[in-house]
């Protein structure tokens, strides 16, 4: 039976697939942005397409994102957690009236950096070019030389669930888990290479050790794509590895206090997995050195049997909903005289409910008032907001010009 529209469904229904390919460079990347970016960059990725001229770019429309993040109290309004996670502000002024200061972890600030010190050579990359908000549509531009790390992955990426990535409210939850999810999967990989037949860790945890300094720099604690902190990792300390006591400097925040960052980073992060993930872990502090200090963690990593069957049957309720999905998938193909991606027609067939009826309605409906440049997302608000209500006096175009009342009170759901 297909859901209103109007229910609440997982976030990998808006999205298309609860499955996430993330590039595990990525993933290890001793930098991070927001929480809120993470989750964008996710959405984004997912929505990619290359273009005929190489171009890769994703087009989200407002009212998918509004239902995907709805109103953040970090950041205000639908608009300015959409805005913040893009270029640091939302709105022009706080309160007070004063500038709303820039952040450091925006899309646009997402850097990629390889980096080959034995023959002294690095490439450095954005991953986004730019990105634009207009008439209730998100568009972002990436990067084509960084393909490899966005669409065109072939191997070195971690598999995630997307529903469980966007499920979290912490930034320090959101790294652990896919941290530990690729350090399970390369444990798992190096088992199966040398003894298969000991595949079955029920009883026993994943292990990893990570540096205090470290963790700080992969849950930006430390802002590991600052000038300063970049030049200080390019040192070596007695030629034998990075200077953590020289990046641990610039720690300015109250985690420089080891007590804030067990309670503040590890806790946090500890809790919210156990109660939403399908992993869970413990943790053992390393101390060294004259006053015992502690200098690393420990991490045991456990499958979280609590919540593991609850996380596939979320990720299966579109699949539940639609059973015969590429039956539908096929039909669309023949009415939809453009060539759309499947991942494309299978976002239509979903917020649709599986009936194909509405996908031909909707897409007779836009192909009617005109060329559009972005076909699944005006098809896609064209299902979920009933298009085929809106007054037929009006054209494409002035709908487009924001001529027409209806779309503009439309548009205003979207902002």
């Amino acid at each position: 039976m297909a859901r209103s529209v109007q229910e609440k469904l997982p976030a990998s229904t808006y999205i298309g697939s609860p499955v996430y390919k993330k590039s595990n460079a990525l993933i290890l990347s001793l930098s991070t942005p927001t929480l809120v970016t993470n989750k964008l960059f996710m959405i984004s990725t997912m929505r990619a397409e290359k273009t005929a001229d190489g171009m890769i770019t994703a087009s989200i429309a407002g009212t998918e994102l509004r239902k995907i993040f709805g109103k953040d109290d970090n950041y205000g309004s639908f608009y300015e957690t959409i805005a913040y996670a893009c270029y640091g502000s939302g709105d022009s002024s706080d309160d007070e009236g004063k500038q709303r200061k820039r952040h450091n972890g925006t899309l646009l600030d997402y850097q990629a950096v390889m980096e080959d010190r034995e023959n002294h050579e690095f490439s450095a990359h954005n991953l986004v070019m730019d990105a634009e908000f207009k008439k209730g549509v998100l568009s972002i531009t990436f990067n084509p030389k960084m393909s490899n790390y966005i669409i065109d992955m072939k191997n070195n990426y971690t598999c995630l669930n997307a529903d469980e990535m966007m499920s979290m409210n912490s930034l320090y939850s959101y790294r652990f888990l896919e941290i530990f999810k690729q350090n399970m999967d390369i444990q798992e990989w190096i088992q199966r290479q040398t003894d298969p037949n000991e595949l079955d860790r029920s009883d026993k945890p994943f292990y990893i050790q990570y540096g205090i300094t470290t963790l700080k720099l992969m849950m930006g604690i430390i802002d590991g794509s600052s000038a300063p902190v970049i030049k200080a990792m390019r040192k070596k300390r007695g030629g034998s590895g990075l200077d953590y006591e020289e990046i641990e400097k610039f720690d300015t925040s109250s985690m420089k206090i080891f007590a804030n960052f067990r309670r503040n980073v590890l806790e946090v992060a500890k809790k919210e997995l156990d109660e939403k993930a399908s992993i869970r872990f413990e943790y053992e502090l390393v101390r060294s050195g004259r006053g015992g200090k502690t200098t690393a963690v420990d991490f045991y990593i456990y499958p979280n049997d609590k919540n593991i069957q609850k996380i596939k049957q979320k990720s299966q309720a579109t699949a539940e909903i639609i059973p015969n999905m590429d039956d539908l998938i096929d039909e669309a193909r023949d009415l939809i005289v453009e060539k759309l991606p499947t991942k494309d027609l299978r976002e239509l067939i979903t917020a649709a409910g599986g009936d194909i009826r509405k996908v031909r309605t909707a897409y007779e409906y836009v192909k009617s008032k005109g060329d559009v440049s972005n076909l699944t997302g005006y098809m896609l608000s064209a299902i979920r907001e009933n298009y085929q209500n809106i007054s037929k006096k009006s054209s494409f175009g002035n709908i487009m010009r924001h001529e027409d009342s209806e779309y503009e009170e439309f548009i205003k759901r979207c902002t």
